[in-house]
């Protein structure tokens, strides 16, 4: 493969956004996803999304979460397809781990941005950075890659039929056993927000999920038990959910800078996985498992075999070593009539 930051032809073309900024207007199920309207904006935002995550401790906990979870799924030497790399900030954390990553977004802008900011190292395990979308993954190799990371399409994708298309995608290009690791938000911020606007026709609305206009591009809420339904319809086994800012992002931001973050981000995972409040929080994460056995676990597997085997020959050559030397050692009287 080679790196390819170049515009195709069904590439989106810039263009202005006119939407209200921020606004949480639900609408239902669209019927498919403005996906030139979404590669416009990131185009816009670039930079201002590879610096959301460091702009206040909500944002903050949210990567250092992200982080955490992702540490226990990757490995040096993992190759990782991440899907929605935007401008590269995970990208770049999983460089440095020594994984090789392909990099796959909507915006050529955001691309741009990542393999400028690398260093020649790191751009060395940069398999490609390659304008697409998650709905056409068509051209990735089959069963390739460890992992699949899809921490941003998924709701920005308006129906069901074009999130289903995107997650199957996903499980093809993940080698049988790989995890495949998928970002969401959920109603309740939009549901908080509407509430506190005064607008509670939309915050009604909203309570089963829908789309909302956030940037002036599409976005998808659904809760986590209906994310982690669409996954295990896909074919995911082993699906877990992990909010990410979880009730911490009710709280006041000037409060939550008094708290040390490695305490703040501790409490926050503690609770990450509690069933009661699962959807308190405005991003959450889904891991899911592609069916089958990797090459490692069957490794450890033909491992465990050969040395069940060793233990059972061992066995028997002592009982056998045992039995020769009764033998060996037996006196036999002989009577003389």
């Amino acid at each position: 493969r080679t790196r390819d930051c170049s515009r195709s032809s069904s590439t989106p073309c810039r263009a202005g956004s006119n939407r209200a900024d921020s606004v949480a207007r639900v609408t239902g199920e669209a019927d498919h996803t403005d996906q030139e309207q979404i590669a416009s904006v990131y185009d816009e935002h670039a930079e201002y999304e590879y610096l959301r995550l460091t702009k206040s401790p909500v944002h903050r906990l949210e990567y250092e979460l992200t982080c955490r979870i992702l540490d226990r799924i990757v490995r040096a030497g993992d190759l990782v397809l991440e899907v929605g790399s935007g401008p590269g900030r995970y990208t770049e954390w999983l460089l440095r781990r020594g994984t090789t990553v392909g990099a796959v977004d909507l915006s050529p802008q955001a691309l741009e941005m990542l393999t400028g900011r690398l260093d020649a190292d790191l751009r060395q395990r940069l398999e490609f950075a390659r304008v697409g979308t998650a709905t056409d993954l068509f051209w990735v190799d089959e069963a390739a890659y460890d992992s699949v990371l899809m921490m941003g399409p998924l709701y920005h994708l308006t129906t069901r039929a074009e999130r289903l298309q995107a997650i199957a995608g996903g499980l093809r290009a993940l080698k049988p056993g790989g995890s495949l690791v998928t970002a969401h938000v959920s109603p309740y911020a939009a549901i908080r927000n509407a509430v506190a606007s005064g607008d509670t026709e939309t915050a009604l609305r909203i309570m089963s999920g829908g789309v909302k206009w956030y940037l002036g591009m599409q976005m998808y809420v659904q809760w986590p038990a209906d994310a982690a339904a669409e996954l295990e319809a896909s074919g995911c086994e082993q699906v877990e959910c992990h909010n990410m800012e979880g009730v911490f992002s009710t709280l006041d931001p000037n409060l939550l800078e008094t708290v040390d973050s490695a305490v703040l981000a501790d409490i926050a995972e503690s609770m990450s996985r509690l069933p009661d409040t699962l959807g308190t929080t405005i991003h959450y994460l889904c891991v899911g498992r592609k069916p089958g056995r990797s090459e490692e676990h069957t490794s450890e597997l033909q491992s465990h075999s050969f040395i069940s085997y060793a233990v059972f020959c061992l066995k028997k050559k002592i009982k056998y070593k045992k039995k020769k030397k009764k033998t060996t050692h037996t006196t036999f009287f002989h009577t003389s009539h």
